[in-house]
C-alpha cells in the first residue's frame, strides 16, 4: 500500500464506520509522519506491523479516539507520540505506551500532550520552519530570520512543555496570536517566492518578515521576565553564598564553609555577582582561573576527563534520575538530551575544575545559546582553558594576602570563636 509514501496527514475526514481497521495487508512500509486531524474516530485497530518505520505520530482533535493501538510499543523507530486536545483515555494510553517501552529497554519516545491551542500553533510554526530546503528559497538576512522565528518557537514550545506558572497562562493568548501570524507571513512568502512574486535575492522578504520576527521576541521577553523570578533565585543563592547545596542541610558546615570561602575575597565575588547578573542576553561563559569552587549545582571534570560522566552528572542535576537509567543510552544521546534540556528558560551551569583545552571543546557544545541571559560558570587552575572559554573577558582569583591567610588557617584550627594561645596572634 502506497510503498514510497512517508508523509500521510488525514485531516476532517469522516468515515462511515466509527472504527479504523487495518489488515495485515495495509502496510505502509515508508511511513515515517502520520498525522491524524479532526477525524470522527473512536476506535483505531492497527499493529506494528502496519507502520514498521514509523517516526513520529500526531494526534489533533481527535475527541472520539478512546486509545492508540497498543501493539504500536513494538515500533522501533518511534521517536514521538504528540496529542492536541484529544480524550483523556487516548492520553493514557499514550503513557502506557510510554512506559511499557521505557520498561522493555526500548529507544525513548518522547510524548507531547496539550490540550491547548497555543502549543499547537507553536508546533505548527515548527512543522512549516522544517519544512525540507526551506532555507534555499530565502536570502541570507531572511534565512537569519526563521532562524530567530525557531528559536523563539523552539522556546515557546519548551516553557509550554514544561512550565506550570500560572501568570504563563494569561500570555498563552499573545503566544497563540503572535506565532499564528508569523506562520501565515512564512508561509505566504513561500508562495510568493514560488510563484516568483517575490525578490528571491531579498530586499522584500528581509523587509515582510521583519514585524512578525520583532513581535515573536518582545512577546518572548515578556515571558522570560514571569519566568525570571525562579531563575533570579537561583543566580542569587549562587553568588551570594557559593556553598555546596549538601552544606545546606548541617547549618554548622554551612557557617563554616560560608565563612572560609568568602574570606578575603569579596571583590572577587562582587565581580563574579555582576556578570552573573549582568543584563547580556547571549550565553555569557563566566570563567575563573586559579582557584576551584563548590556551589549549587555543578558538573566537576577534575584532571581524569570522563565526556560521559560528565553527560551522567549533567543529566542526574536537572532530572534526579539515577546514571543507570541511560545505560541504554549512548554519548551522542545523552549530550542531544542535555542540550534539549537546556533549551528554553535561563538556566545557570557550572563546570567546576577543568584541566585541559580538549576538556572544554568536548562539552561547549552541549550549552545552547538561546539569547536569554544563560550562564556558564567555569573554574580552572588553567589560564589557557579560561581564555579559550572567553578570550575577551575571564577573571583571574587572586591569592589571599597575609592577613586574609592568617585569618583562614585560625579559623580552621580554633573554630570561628577563635580560641586560641594569644602569643600566636600576628603583630
Amino acid at each position: 500500500m502506497l510503498p514510497h509514501l512517508e508523509e500521510l496527514k488525514l485531516k476532517c475526514c469522516r468515515a462511515k464506520d466509527d472504527v479504523w481497521r487495518l489488515s495485515d495487508k495495509d502496510i505502509f512500509r515508508s511511513l515515517k509522519l502520520l498525522l491524524l486531524s479532526e477525524l470522527n474516530l473512536k476506535g483505531w485497530e492497527a499493529s506494528s506491523d502496519n507502520f514498521p518505520n514509523l517516526k513520529r505520530l500526531v494526534l489533533k482533535k481527535c475527541k472520539d479516539l478512546q486509545k492508540i493501538p497498543t501493539d504500536f510499543v513494538e515500533i522501533c523507530t518511534l521517536e514521538s507520540i504528540e496529542l492536541h486536545d484529544c480524550t483523556t483515555t487516548a492520553e493514557d494510553s499514550v503513557r502506557n505506551i510510554e512506559q511499557e517501552r521505557e520498561d522493555m529497554g526500548y529507544n525513548i519516545v518522547k510524548v507531547y500532550i496539550h490540550n491547548s491551542h497555543t502549543y499547537t500553533a507553536v508546533i505548527s510554526l515548527l512543522q512549516t520552519l522544517d519544512q525540507p530546503n526551506i532555507s534555499e528559497l530565502f536570502h541570507d538576512h531572511s534565512t537569519e530570520m526563521l532562524d530567530s522565528l525557531r528559536a523563539t518557537a523552539e522556546y515557546f514550545q519548551h516553557v509550554l512543555e514544561n512550565t506550570s506558572n500560572e501568570k504563563i497562562k494569561s500570555f498563552e493568548e499573545d503566544i497563540r496570536v503572535v506565532v499564528s501570524e508569523a506562520e501565515d507571513v512564512v508561509e505566504m512568502k513561500i508562495s510568493e517566492i514560488i510563484k516568483e512574486e517575490s525578490w528571491t535575492f531579498g530586499i522584500l522578504q528581509h523587509q515582510d518578515m521583519l514585524p512578525v520576527v520583532e513581535k515573536m521576541d518582545t512577546t518572548k521577553k515578556q515571558v522570560m521576565e514571569i519566568l525570571s523570578h525562579d531563575a533570579d533565585q537561583i543566580l542569587e543563592l549562587t553568588a551570594d553564598s557559593l556553598i555546596g547545596a549538601s552544606s545546606m542541610s548541617d547549618p554548622m558546615l554551612s557557617d563554616q564553609l560560608k565563612d572560609d570561602i568568602v574570606k578575603g575575597l569579596d571583590g572577587d565575588l562582587e565581580i563574579i555577582d555582576k556578570r552573573l547578573r549582568g543584563p547580556m542576553s547571549y550565553l555569557d561563559i563566566v570563567t575563573i582561573s586559579g582557584i576551584t569552587l563548590t556551589i549549587f549545582v555543578w558538573v566537576t571534570i577534575s584532571q581524569e576527563f570522563r565526556y560521559r560522566n560528565v553527560l551522567l552528572e549533567a543529566l542526574h542535576c536537572i532530572s534526579k534520575k539515577s546514571p543507570k537509567d541511560y545505560d541504554e543510552m549512548n554519548d551522542s544521546e545523552l549530550a542531544h538530551l542535555v542540550r534539549k534540556s537546556l533549551k528554553g528558560p535561563r538556566y545557570l551551569v557550572v563546570v567546576d575544575d577543568i584541566w585541559s583545552r580538549d576538556a572544554w571543546e568536548s562539552i561547549s557544545q552541549i550549552f545552547p545559546n538561546r539569547n536569554n541571559g544563560s550562564r556558564v560558570l567555569l573554574t580552572t587552575r588553567e589560564t589557557d582553558v579560561a581564555i579559550l572559554a572567553n578570550i575577551s573577558s575571564h577573571h583571574k582569583m587572586n591569592f589571599l594576602d597575609l592577613d586574609n591567610s592568617w585569618k583562614l588557617l585560625r579559623d580552621k584550627v580554633f573554630g570561628l570563636e577563635h580560641d586560641h594561645p594569644p602569643e600566636l596572634e600576628r603583630n
